[in-house]
């Protein structure tokens, strides 16, 4: 599965469904965008890429932390869990 396929899941599934509703189109097709763009990076890296989404715009969009929800949602989906230092499996 892919992120965009994941994110396409995602917003059809609870508790995000409730959260995409809210979502323009043009929001939904700057997440895919993004997704297009970092799409190649590794989970940490584009988890980073997501939190700095928005930092060099002058204005973020109406539900910009909703769109970085479901970008993380889609990665986590994708990647599973994250490492740590205790798990090093």
């Amino acid at each position: 599965m892919t992120r965009l396929e994941s994110l396409k899941d995602r917003v059809q599934q609870y508790p995000y469904k409730k959260s995409a509703l809210k979502l323009t189109e043009a929001e939904f097709d700057e997440m895919v965008a993004f997704i297009e763009e970092n799409d190649e990076l590794g989970h940490l890296e584009f988890e980073y890429a997501v939190n700095r989404m928005f930092l060099s715009k002058k204005e973020k969009p109406k539900h910009a932390f909703i769109m970085m929800e479901l970008l993380v949602v889609c990665n986590f989906a994708v990647h599973g869990r994250r490492r740590t230092y205790e798990d090093p499996k």
